[in-house]
């Protein structure tokens, strides 16, 4: 009989169990704007680079460089560099808001950010230097909204002077990794 009651017992505290709740969704680190900026104070990256010539597209890495001056403009740095030749670039990188850009879609407008760069700097080409230009925009994805670990999805532009002995303003396209702190 105490078996019986016993099983009876434990039979109601069994079905009178609730669902435990389901886990709570992480809130925005940055509710306030809602919108992606310039977390980390110091940013490295390092991009892969085809660098498009008269006669076909040569291979070349950009590795680079932000200081964040104010939450929407860094300083810049980018070092493409393609076999002998090297082009070294320092500049401005300005964070356009993602909330206007994003306003109509279902992205979360806190992972991703926007922004332009203007950079000059030298081009050197085995034994001579000249000038150059650079002027790119891009899209990084941050899936943390801590700005320490970001995917630059794309980086569009053009480059002026006579990189990879090809003169003239041409065009340059990226994607890479960048990690901050």
């Amino acid at each position: 009989m105490k078996t019986l009651l016993s099983i009876l017992i434990l039979s109601i505290v069994a079905i009178a169990q609730t669902t435990p709740a389901p886990a709570p969704v992480v809130p925005n680190p940055n509710p306030s704007a809602n919108v992606a900026t310039n977390a980390g104070q110091f940013t490295v990256s390092a991009k892969i680079v085809p660098l498009f010539t008269k006669t076909g597209t040569v291979a070349a890495s950009d590795v680079g460089g932000t200081f964040a001056i104010t939450p929407n403009l860094s300083l810049r740095s980018d070092n493409i560099v393609s076999g002998t030749q090297q082009g070294y670039f320092g500049g401005l990188q300005y964070f356009i808001s993602s909330k206007g850009v994003l306003a109509k879609t279902n992205f979360d407008p806190s992972t991703f950010q926007f922004y332009l760069a203007a950079s000059g700097g030298l081009i050197h080409n085995g034994t001579t230097q000249r000038p150059g230009l650079l002027a790119k925009g891009g899209v990084n994805f941050d899936p943390t909204h801590k700005g320490k670990f970001t995917v630059n999805l794309i980086e569009a532009g053009v480059v002026s002077g006579s990189i990879v002995n090809s003169p003239g303003v041409k065009p340059i396209i990226s994607g890479g990794l960048s990690l901050g702190w």
